[in-house]
């Protein structure tokens, strides 16, 4: 039993040190440690500044260039000068489009909610009637992973929650996520 919680959740790593500068010399890993590394390049922009402003120390601010300035004053921007909060939400609150393929990662590194997702409440604009509803028949912008966007063919607000359901199998799993075998 004990092996088994090991095997779920540990990662195999092997490195070589240089002794006198400390430095990685080379790696050796599986997909399951290099799907987390990867993972880390599908956080937006905004996301990567709102956690580093949250959770850096105070004498070592996080600083990507200019974008701790340019998302600060987004922040302080009456709200009045966007198209509605949404479009501020957006900006301050991206959401990870890879969500769905880091669910299945090792390590988890969650950062708030799971994504919703929303439609038009108008079922005449989605062209289906609720029965037949998929998502392979959207045509244009349908569906958002924010509450309050403007629907593109009637303008409405999409406030309609829709589930998506996301399944892999543990076949699938052993494959990896972004990489496959030894690394």
């Amino acid at each position: 039993m004990a092996d088994e919680y090991e095997d779920s959740t540990t990662v195999s790593l092997k490195a070589l040190l240089h002794k006198g500068s400390n430095e990685v010399i080379f790696i050796e890993c599986g997909n399951d440690f290099l799907d987390v590394l990867f993972s880390f390049l599908t956080f937006p922009m905004g996301t990567i500044i709102k956690l580093g402003c949250n959770h850096s120390v105070e004498s070592v601010p996080v600083q990507i260039g200019c974008m701790k300035n340019l998302y600060a004053s987004v922040e302080n921007i009456d709200v009045q000068q966007f198209h509605n909060e949404v479009c501020r939400d957006k900006l301050l609150s991206p959401h990870n489009a890879a969500e769905s393929h880091c669910k299945d990662l090792k390590l988890k590194i969650d950062i708030g909610e799971s994504t919703q997702y929303f439609l038009c409440p108008d079922w005449n604009c989605l062209g289906v009637s609720k029965d037949e509803l998929q998502l392979s028949r959207f045509r244009g912008n349908l569906l958002s992973m924010y509450k309050g966007t403007r629907c593109d063919n009637c303008g409405k607000s999409m406030d309609r929650e829709y589930h998506l359901s996301y399944s892999s199998s543990p076949a699938d799993q052993e494959k990896g996520i972004f990489v496959k075998g030894l690394a």
